[in-house]
């Protein structure tokens, strides 16, 4: 019996470090998880807005006709990506009246660039990681960014980057800025997380082998 009551007291420690790990990576998970709710929502609302399908559609500086509803009437103007450089850019000229068309194509752009923002934001106030961002918007980080094949002409790509400088959306400049490339505190958690599980996972065998030992001595 003394030799039962030592083994179980050199098990209640392992034991312990075994709640406690199994604790800490369902809190993980957890937290993972509602941030990948929050991500997943706000894109939700993102994506079914009509500005920002439209401003995506202008981004890609595709032909085509573009069709927005102007009080009780539809409106319709053939876009291009001449139609988008010469919208954005009047923005700082004195002279220039914009026409309804570009004005439209302005308040299309902004919507999409404030739903940039709150994402960011969210980056910042660390709701959410870059890491939980980047699959939706991988495509369009790249693309502002000019990093793909696909990317706008470049006198698109500077009067996009210049309206977004000139209208003040900071954030959004922010947003870019960032190093998509996985930070290096998401590297070294994840290298910890590893590492974590790993060791819990090994101290749960040795555990599992001192039960058993305890069980095959009480035979």
């Amino acid at each position: 019996m003394t030799h039962l009551i030592k083994e179980l007291k050199e098990f209640a420690p392992i034991g312990a470090v075994l709640v406690f790990a199994i604790g800490l990576i369902q809190y993980l998970r957890s937290e993972s998880w509602k941030k990948t709710e929050f991500v997943a929502k706000l894109y939700k609302d993102f994506s079914a807005d009509p500005d920002c399908q439209r401003a995506l559609w202008l981004l890609q500086g595709d032909k085509r006709m573009i069709s927005y509803k102007d009080g009780e009437h539809f409106q319709q103007y053939q876009f291009d990506k001449s139609v988008l450089v010469k919208a954005l850019t009047g923005l700082t000229k004195k002279k220039h009246e914009p026409t309804n068309d570009e004005l439209h194509i302005r308040d299309t752009l902004d919507r999409f660039l404030v739903y940039i923002e709150q994402f960011e934001r969210a980056i910042q106030r660390h709701l959410v990681s870059q890491r939980d961002v980047y699959p939706y918007f991988g495509y369009w980080i790249a693309l502002l960014k000019g990093e793909l094949s696909l990317k706008p002409h470049s006198p698109v790509l500077r009067s996009i980057l210049k309206y977004i400088d000139d209208a003040g959306f900071d954030d959004v400049q922010s947003f870019l800025a960032r190093d998509w490339e996985r930070t290096r505190l998401e590297r070294l958690r994840d290298w910890l997380l590893t590492r974590l599980t790993s060791f819990y996972a090994k101290l749960g065998k040795v555990a599992r082998a001192k039960v058993m030992a305890i069980r095959n001595w009480q035979r």
